[in-house]
């Protein structure tokens, strides 16, 4: 028995391995022709799938429900941030936070992680990525308005550093979702099999490629973004 989310999760990372397999095998195949004076002025060959087609009969066994995400505390999250950003001024040599700073980062973070909760309460799903990516705008936002002079350096390894803590403050425990076991196995899917716990599923996948992208801001930050080639 297998979750169904793990179950096509390992389909669909199956596939996107593979095309990684094949695109590093297509770049030694460059590098051979690149070294073959017969080869050197043909095109490199690389092998693509516009489309893939996949039909596979399951048994349903049984459903779980989700579980609700739990934020820490605010207030223990906002104390590991503030640790974060003192560990930042000890490394950072341009990088030194007044305690009205601290403060006003301290008393701004309680906020937001508040609204964060209210969210968390309605049952929406709240991210690492979410508490992560309010510490570095808080973070920005007080820099800015606080005139602080940080080389370009320092506020990138600040925000990198703010980002990386607060995902790992964040949760007691991370939200689960509804999830159905299925079983996968041929033989008793043919004997156990009826018409109120069985299913077919049929994916069609169709290939895009990411590319990394660097974005530089005014005041010097960057942040990193993935984007369709």
């Amino acid at each position: 028995m297998a979750d169904l989310d793990d179950f096509l999760g390992m389909i669909l990372s199956g596939v996107s391995h593979a095309r990684r397999i094949s695109d590093e095998e297509s770049a030694n195949i460059a590098e051979h022709y690149k070294e073959n004076p017969l080869l050197a002025g043909m095109s490199v060959p690389r092998l693509r799938i516009p489309e893939l087609i996949i039909d596979i009969p399951v048994l349903i066994e049984s459903h779980q429900e989700k579980q609700a995400n739990e934020l820490r505390p605010k207030e223990l999250i906002v104390k590991d941030l503030l640790t974060s950003l003192n560990e930042s001024a000890k490394q950072e040599k341009d990088f030194n936070p007044s305690k009205a700073f601290l403060n006003e980062y301290q008393k701004t973070m309680l906020v937001e992680l508040e609204k964060l909760n209210k969210f968390s309460r309605a049952g929406k799903l709240i991210s690492k990525e979410t508490v992560g990516r309010v510490s570095e705008r808080i973070f920005i936002q007080l820099v800015r308005k606080n005139k602080l002079k940080l080389s370009v350096e320092s506020t990138r390894d600040v925000q990198r550093n703010l980002r990386h803590d607060a995902r790992d403050a964040a949760f007691e425990r991370q939200a689960g979702i509804s999830k159905l076991n299925v079983n996968v196995i041929t033989s008793e899917i043919k004997d156990k099999s009826t018409p109120a716990n069985s299913a077919r599923i049929k994916l069609t996948l169709r290939e895009e490629g990411l590319e990394w992208g660097v974005i530089e801001h005014d005041d010097g930050s960057t942040s990193n973004l993935l984007s369709p080639e």
